[in-house]
């Protein structure tokens, strides 16, 4: 695809033609190396971490300034499926931020948190980006210091829905960025090995938050979050809880999500769940080689003619899936 297909270069003098041609690569080359597809696949996140990451080449005034006229040639064009509303947002955006800013991805399911949370953000001249939890970016995941998430947002029976999208990013995404959660209610050991898991680094409660939001942005620009607010690692709870050092909470609570609420709601016995005997093998294996439960005690069949289940009793089960989900009597 040629400039000239992609602008309307009537106007523009041989150097000016040249230099948007030099920027037009750019912005390819920058889409190439992020493995988005090309330049109509480009989002406004896009275009803002495109933006913020020329400010921090030392590109100069001039070129951003030409850069963003550039991108709305494209708009006029139709060559690129940002709008022009969203393309003056990123704009504004990236014009308040001051040049080292902390770069911070807000992710809440709520408009109002996603809303108030940027214009804390913004305000302290953080570079600032919102986002629904299922729609976090892969192409940028990396882009960020900091991922604020607010996971109390409930998907069917569970309460932290969120914490599915940050599980389904990988473990890539969160070694490299710090992962902030926010919660409301109790913290438990096990709601912690949930965090832990899905590579949370810092849980900070909203009451907290609700005190200090005044200090929000210095607190991530200095990298100063309350020791108190740190999590320990998965293993080190693993050990607490009881739990195998090997697996994933997520893998039963995926599993559990597949049968129905009252299973794990109720306080039916199980021989009469709405549920199979097959359907219970199966979540007991699940819990015992996917998520670390282990099996019971051998030392209670010791004198015992049934030989000890290799896969942990249903009650355990149960317990574990209602913890992880903080379901309580």
């Amino acid at each position: 695809m040629t400039l000239a297909v992609e602008l309307d270069t009537d106007s523009l003098s041989t150097s000016s033609k040249r230099a948007y041609l030099a920027d037009l690569a750019d912005i390819r080359s920058w889409c190439a190396s992020r493995q988005i597809p090309g330049i109509p696949a480009l989002t406004a996140l896009d275009a803002f971490v495109y933006l913020v990451e020329q400010r921090r080449l030392g590109r100069a005034h001039a070129t951003l300034r030409r850069r963003r006229t550039l991108l709305r040639k494209l708009i006029a064009h139709g060559s690129v499926a940002i709008s022009a509303g969203e393309l003056g947002m990123v704009e504004d955006r990236f014009q308040k931020m001051g040049d080292d800013a902390t770069t911070v991805l807000v992710v809440s399911d709520d408009a109002i948190i996603r809303a108030g949370l940027r214009a804390v953000l913004t305000d302290s001249r953080a570079g600032c980006w919102t986002e629904e939890s299922e729609r976090l970016s892969r192409p940028t995941a990396d882009f960020w210091d900091y991922v604020l998430i607010w996971i109390n947002y409930r998907h069917g029976l569970d309460p932290y829905g969120p914490l599915r999208h940050i599980n389904s990013m990988g473990s890539t995404f969160t070694a490299q960025t710090p992962i902030v959660a926010v919660y409301t209610g109790r913290l438990t050991p096990m709601l912690q090995l949930r965090l832990a898991e899905a590579g949370v680094r810092y849980a900070v409660p909203h009451a907290w938050l609700s005190d200090h939001l005044h200090l929000l942005a210095e607190m991530l620009d200095t990298a100063s979050v309350p020791i108190q607010f740190h999590l320990d690692t998965a293993l080190a709870m693993r050990q607490r809880l009881g739990l195998s050092l090997s697996g994933t909470i997520d893998a039963l609570l995926s599993a559990a999500a597949e049968v129905p609420a009252v299973v794990w709601t109720g306080h039916l016995p199980q021989t009469h769940l709405p549920i199979s005997r097959t359907e219970v093998t199966r979540l007991r294996r699940i819990a015992g080689e996917l998520a670390g439960v282990p099996g019971p005690d051998f030392s209670k069949y010791a004198t015992s003619a049934k030989r000890a289940p290799e896969t942990p009793e249903w009650p355990r089960v149960r317990e574990v899936v209602r913890q992880a989900l903080n379901l309580t009597d």
